[in-house]
């Protein structure tokens, strides 16, 4: 179906969220509601201070769910990975943990 993955990084207080899913379940908001719980452990269990996460610019799906997440576009670094031997850029995106309760309060 997909997967998340969640390193924490202790010496900044931050997490990155990383996450691909399978075409056959795209718009069913699965990657929403697992998003919406990693943040929830990442700022209230966890007590990281950002979350962050980044995307192929061209894969406007998961830029869009950033966005739903409450994330911030925060910057795009050109040509920064290698997918399918083409150099493509990548946006960022991250939400603060004050942002994060803002939202949710």
């Amino acid at each position: 179906m997909g997967a998340i993955e969640f390193p924490v990084h202790e010496w900044n207080k931050s997490g990155e969220l990383g996450f691909t899913m399978n075409r056959n379940f795209w718009g069913k908001g699965y990657m929403f509601e697992a998003g919406n719980l990693i943040l929830k452990i990442a700022f209230n269990t966890l007590g990281l201070e950002r979350v962050f996460s980044e995307s192929d610019t061209r894969n406007t799906a998961s830029s869009n769910l950033m966005h739903r997440l409450g994330m911030t576009h925060v910057g795009t670094l050109r040509k920064n990975h290698m997918i399918r031997g083409t150099l493509v850029d990548s946006v960022y995106y991250s939400i603060l943990k004050e942002e994060y309760q803002q939202a949710n309060a």
